[in-house]
C-alpha cells in the first residue's frame, strides 16, 4: 500500500557535530522523525480503513443491516457480526472462497426470495414453526459429513463467502426469530459453526 511522505530530519550528508553540540542539534532531529513517523502512520490507517470500506460489497453492507434490524438477542448479534467479519475478510481476497451453498432441502421461502435478493420484498412465511423444521433440517444437511452415520460435523458445506453462499442461511434463521427456544438454540449453534470460521482452508 502506497504510503504518504516520511518526515525525516536532516541526517543524510551532513557532518556529525562533536561535543555538546551533538546532543543540541540532533535532538530536534530525532523529534521531528518520529513526528513525522506519527503523522504518516496516521494518514496510512485513515487511507488503510477508506480502501478496505471501499472492497466490501455493497450487498455485504445490505446484508448486514437487514441482519440487525431483525432481532435484539445479543447471541444473534453476534452471530450477524461473526458472518459480516467472515464476509469482509474474504472481499480481500477478491472473491477467493465465494460459492452457493446447496439448494436441496432449503426452504421453499429460501428459494423463492434469492431470485431477486431483496429485502424490500420478503416472502411471506405463513408457518413459522414449519420454516423453522424446514430451516434446521437444511441446515444440518449442510454442517454433517456426508455418509456419517455418526452426525460427524463437516464445515465444508456453509463455509462459503459470496451472496449465495452462507448469508442465505442466516438470512433465512433471521426469519425465524420468533421461534422461541427452537430458534434460540438454532442461533447458538449456528454461532459455534461460523466461530471455527476463523481461519480460511
Amino acid at each position: 500500500m502506497p504510503a504518504g511522505g516520511l518526515g525525516v530530519g536532516p541526517v543524510g550528508g551532513v557532518a556529525e557535530p562533536s561535543g555538546g553540540d551533538l546532543r543540541k542539534r540532533r535532538l530536534p532531529a530525532e523529534d521531528t522523525e518520529e513526528a513525522g513517523e506519527d503523522q504518516s502512520t496516521g494518514q496510512r490507517g485513515k487511507r488503510h480503513r477508506r480502501t478496505n470500506q471501499a472492497i466490501v460489497p455493497e450487498w455485504v453492507t445490505e446484508a448486514h443491516t437487514h441482519l440487525l434490524s431483525r432481532t435484539e438477542d445479543v447471541v444473534w448479534q453476534e452471530l450477524v457480526e461473526l458472518w459480516h467479519g467472515f464476509e469482509v475478510s474474504y472481499s480481500r481476497m477478491g472473491g477467493a472462497g465465494m460459492a452457493n451453498l446447496a439448494a436441496s432441502m432449503r426452504p421453499a421461502e429460501l428459494n423463492k426470495w434469492v431470485k431477486t435478493r431483496q429485502f424490500s420484498s420478503i416472502p411471506e412465511i405463513t408457518d413459522i414453526q414449519q420454516f423453522g423444521r424446514d430451516w434446521s433440517a437444511w441446515w444440518a444437511q449442510l454442517t454433517t459429513k456426508k455418509g456419517s452415520k455418526t452426525g460427524e460435523e463437516d464445515l465444508r458445506g456453509v463455509k462459503k463467502a459470496g451472496p449465495l453462499g452462507v448469508v442465505v442461511a442466516v438470512i433465512g434463521l433471521g426469519w425465524w426469530c420468533d421461534g422461541g427456544e427452537e430458534w434460540k438454540a438454532a442461533v447458538v449453534k449456528a454461532r459455534a459453526v461460523l466461530k471455527q470460521f476463523g481461519t480460511r482452508s
